[in-house]
């Protein structure tokens, strides 16, 4: 029996492949040109685009610090690399993953609010609309605030309506 992978990066291609390949998906690169880089132009090495795109494929696969991330750059493979838009670096003739000190440094430095308007809007377009509710909401907005609500485990606040 071969051994199971503990590397994330083959479950988060597999997930990427089928949606690049659809012209209707949209592309997370285009949402995120949208956030501001607070960086000045002069010494930029890797565009925010591709340090931004290249965080949230790590975060999809279970990366959940700065280290963790840029570990997950670094064992990418050079195609997925290439479809976040990482740099090339023609004397290595490779894609070079930001390090985790450019991750860190620029991760700090972007503005939350504006990358959070547009990994909303990414995910409201690229989403299928599906008539099946999520689990642990409710379809009802008039609970009341001193009822559980269930599934959830949380009590007081009324839950969010179905979208």
């Amino acid at each position: 029996m071969p051994a199971v992978s503990s590397c994330p990066i083959p479950r988060i291609v597999d997930r990427l492949t089928p949606v690049t390949r659809q012209r209707e998906a949209a592309d997370l690169r285009l949402y995120l040109a949208e956030v501001p880089d607070p960086r000045s132009k002069r010494g930029v090495r890797h565009g925010l685009i591709s340090i931004l795109a290249v965080a949230a494929a790590a975060v999809a696969t279970g990366a959940r610090s700065f280290t963790a991330i840029a570990e997950w750059a670094a064992d990418a493979p050079q195609h997925v690399l290439a479809e976040l838009g990482v740099r090339h670096c023609p004397r290595r003739r490779r894609y070079v993953a930001p390090t985790e000190a450019t991750l860190r440094r620029v991760l700090s430095q972007v503005d939350g609010t504006a990358l959070d308007t547009a990994l909303c809007a990414w995910t409201i377009t690229s989403t299928p609309v599906t008539s099946t509710p999520v689990v642990g909401t409710t379809t009802s907005t008039t609970t009341s605030t001193s009822t559980p609500v269930v599934g959830t485990g949380t009590t007081g606040t009324p839950p969010l309506p179905a979208i």
